[in-house]
């Protein structure tokens, strides 16, 4: 984020998202010590945040304006305000003041607005790693793993062991944010091993579990 005045970032899992925002804002942070971080949960309107891109902090010489949900700027029904915000973020000099926009979606965003974010900075879309065939009798990919394990190792440093990660995968398969917050819960009771991995996770995780099998395979038979 350091070297780029504006970021859009996108992704279908908003954990992965919020993961990456906050390494955005940390980058710049560290870039600008003295700097100053506004943050919107909820898209202001396009017009107010032109303004804010325009208008100069009365407290730092240098801030940032991280807007949480952007989802608005890129609906259908938006499309004039989105091409208006476009157009402006083109123009502003951006001397000193850097803009982080993330959005919840299932394909990489498109349109004028993410075009002028890319020609005047970043778009990243996040995707999603490939997940098992039906038939590779496989709770998650190899992709998939990998994408935990890298969790696993930030949630919990000292986790990162094969049987546990596996256990957690095994127990939670590809949800991110229940598989990360697992993973912290293990790291504080002590207990590192994936006997702790299956209590903790419980019956209810084991029925999820089955169920999810269960559609994957086509069995529901199972469970009459």
């Amino acid at each position: 984020m350091s070297s780029t005045q504006i970021l859009l970032l996108a992704s279908p899992d908003d954990f992965l998202l919020e993961l990456a925002r906050q390494d955005a804002v940390a980058a710049w942070r560290q870039a600008h010590p003295a700097g100053e971080v506004v943050a919107f949960d909820e898209a202001p309107p396009a017009a107010r945040l032109v303004q804010e891109l325009a208008s100069p902090s009365l407290f730092a010489a240098e801030r940032l304006l991280v807007v949480v949900d952007a989802r608005p700027y890129f609906g259908a029904s938006r499309r004039a305000a989105a091409d208006a915000l476009a157009e402006s973020l083109e123009k502003l000099p951006l001397a000193d003041v850097g803009l982080v926009m993330s959005v919840v979606t299932k394909t990489a965003p498109d349109g004028s607005l993410a075009d002028a974010i890319a020609r005047r900075g970043e778009a990243r879309f996040i995707g999603l790693p490939e997940a098992p065939k039906p038939w590779e009798e496989a709770r998650v990919s190899p992709k998939q793993r990998q994408v935990l394990a890298s969790l696993v190792a930030r949630a919990a440093p000292g986790l990162e062991g094969n049987e546990v990660v596996d256990a957690l995968c095994e127990a939670y398969g590809f949800r991110p944010r229940e598989l990360a917050k697992a993973a912290e819960r293990l790291a504080l009771s002590g207990e590192v091993d994936a006997a702790t991995v299956r209590a903790q996770a419980g019956a209810g995780e084991r029925q999820l579990r089955e169920i999810e099998d269960a559609l994957q395979h086509r069995d529901g038979g199972r469970f009459a």
